[in-house]
């Protein structure tokens, strides 16, 4: 029978917000759906759940019953950036991972197989101390559960921890008394030894002996896959608990009962695991708060008791979705695995035998290993959005470029074209001994053909594509926009940032023009003793500029910056006698007139 695997992180988005505080270890802390009195909360630690902080509540209620209760927010980028990277984690022990789709932090593994990849030894007790004297009687050694129990290796001889024997795997056989079905206490029995044995009598060997009970082995191997998938997400940051059984409900319900210091169960058979998900309270379980209470109120408070109320009645009180749960938890809506699909990634690579420096010659190897990427997008039914190039040099560390083209594509003729752009001014400190190139595809969009061909006066792809050269030759950051930020200077308050699709433009129809302001980057200083009043004399603002000052107006405040470095100006328009309008202002700490800009 197929085993499947629950791997559950408990109040997912409640460890996200811990891990984004971590000196909130140790107090009440909640989850809450917006960061105000009214709020809802969500999720809810074990120290908020002792004083009686419950999910459903107001925020303002949980402070009433804990007043040292840590709230905050988790947006839901944020929880299915975390639900990405552990799924990413979870594919290191099983190719198959369903995330669940209602409950963040809940995922579900294929386990099939996976127990020969993991095979363990049982723990042997004090008692198989008798095991090997040599003098022909057989030793028995008693173990501990094999579903939960870490197998002892310290008395076990590194040849047959890692050697031969471990490859085979050894088998515990049953001990007496040990019912049918159950996995609680095995016995190894070890046959005579002939002779002196080649080590000390404390390492004796294990040797192996066939396993009448189905399914041990695979519970002790199935045991050591599942702590292992617990260490690695704890060295995350993550407590989880995983259970291994047969149904999606079964496994999580057990799943939720798994405490840190037991985050482990494998269940032996499919009656063994209805019988333990029949035991699990109905608030352990992420059901509606409502539902939950209306249910303790009847005096259903464990998985078994609900399954005893009547389906039909079910829904026509509680709704679809309480009658959802009641055919899951009873087994009859059944659905299999359906892991998230993960794509191949886009690498290909290819090692030189001498290091090269010639640029054309690299050309002629990056275009071998295009064609295989592109003709793997091509079959995918996508087209190239990015295009990394890692060049390992020889004795000198590795070269990363990264190439975007104007829109995704196939063109191998317009990609080269890029990639020969940037190679050309490209001095590399050695020769290139590997060349890998990666690639980022994305899906095309169906672009319906029309019948007649438009042929507009300025075409938009041109200079898509022309913007993509000049990023080519001369890096991302050579084509930039100005992107408003708040600040408290005028030349701080904008950053340039790269694009990368120039958007097309709409224009609109409006009473009044706006004005448009030109600043300099850095404020340019007027000649000393230069003041900016109406002068019919001639004198200017701007050093060697013809027109003379015919109005001013000001000055315009702006003071501040005590935090870091005191600012005291005083901005002025001024209107020149050829009809420019200036921005300056003097500078009350330097004594100095400035010039910031101008208004258009």
């Amino acid at each position: 029978m197929d085993r499947m695997a629950c791997v559950e992180l408990p109040e997912f988005p409640l460890q996200l917000l811990l891990k984004r505080h971590p000196d909130w270890a140790g107090r009440p802390v909640a989850v809450v759906d917006r960061d105000k009195p009214q709020g809802v909360i969500l999720w809810v630690n074990e120290e908020a759940r002792v004083a009686r902080v419950r999910t459903g509540m107001r925020y303002s209620a949980g402070l009433s019953l804990a007043h040292t209760l840590h709230a905050g927010e988790v947006p839901p980028a944020d929880v299915e950036r975390g639900v990405a990277a552990v799924a990413e984690r979870l594919r290191r022990f099983s190719p198959d991972v369903e995330p669940s789709r209602d409950e963040p932090g809940v995922f579900w593994l294929n386990a099939s197989g996976l127990s020969y990849l993991h095979v363990s030894l049982a723990r042997n007790s004090p008692q198989g101390a008798k095991r090997g004297r040599g003098d022909g009687s057989s030793g028995k050694a008693s173990a501990s559960q094999c579903m939960l129990g870490e197998p002892d290796t310290d008395e076990v001889p590194a040849e047959l921890r890692s050697g031969e024997g471990a490859s085979h795997g050894w088998l515990a056989r049953p001990a007496s008394g040990a019912g049918t079905g159950q996995c609680s206490r095995y016995s190894t029995e070890f046959p005579p030894i002939l002779g002196r044995a080649p080590w000390p009598r404390s390492m004796q060997p294990v040797l192996p002996s066939p396993c009448p009970q189905p399914g041990v082995g695979e519970n002790c191997g199935l045991g050591r896959w599942a702590r292992e998938i617990v260490a690695s997400l704890r060295r995350c940051g993550f407590r989880a608990a995983v259970a291994v059984g047969f149904t999606r409900f079964g496994t999580y319900a057990v799943a939720r009962t798994l405490t840190p210091d037991e985050p482990v169960a494998v269940i032996p058979d499919p009656a063994v695991e209805q019988m333990q998900a029949g035991r699990v309270r109905l608030s352990r379980l992420g059901i509606d708060p409502a539902l939950r209470d209306s249910l303790h109120k009847l005096g259903v408070r464990t998985v078994r008791a609900f399954l005893r109320l009547p389906p039909e009645g079910i829904r026509r009180r509680f709704g679809p979705r309480a009658r959802r749960l009641h055919r899951l938890a009873a087994g009859d809506l059944w659905a299999p695995l359906q892991p998230q699909r993960v794509a191949e990634p886009l690498v290909a690579r290819c090692d030189l035998d001498d290091p090269e420096t010639d640029a054309v010659r690299l050309l002629f190897h990056i275009k071998r290993l295009l064609d295989r990427l592109l003709a793997v997008v091509r079959a995918r039914h996508e087209a190239l959005a990015e295009l990394r190039l890692r060049l390992r040099l020889d004795r000198a560390d590795a070269h990363t470029e990264r190439l975007r083209p104007a829109a995704p594509t196939v063109d191998v003729v317009q990609l080269m074209n890029l990639v020969r752009l940037r190679l050309e001014p490209l001095a590399l400190g050695a020769g290139v001994t590997e060349v890998r190139v990666a690639g980022r595809a994305v899906a095309t969009a169906a672009v319906q053909q029309g019948l007649f061909v438009e042929r507009p006066r300025r075409d938009r792809a041109a200079a898509q594509r022309a913007l993509a050269r000049v990023r080519a030759e001369f890096g991302d950051e050579a084509v930039v926009r100005a992107l408003s930020c708040e600040a408290h200077l005028p030349e701080a308050r904008f950053v340039w940032e790269p694009v990368g699709t120039v958007p097309p433009p709409e224009p609109r129809e409006v009473a009044c023009r706006p004005m448009v302001r030109r600043i300099h980057t850095r404020p340019l200083a007027l000649p000393p003793g230069l003041e900016p009043k109406p002068d019919p004399d001639g004198r200017s603002v701007r050093d060697g500029g013809a027109g003379w000052v015919r109005d001013l107006a000001g000055p315009y405040l702006v003071s501040g910056g005590w935090w870091h470095s005191a600012v005291h100006r005083e901005y002025y328009f001024v209107r020149t006698g050829d009809d420019d309008m200036l921005w300056v202002y003097y500078d009350r700490r330097r004594r100095r007139w400035r010039w910031q800009g101008r208004v258009e």
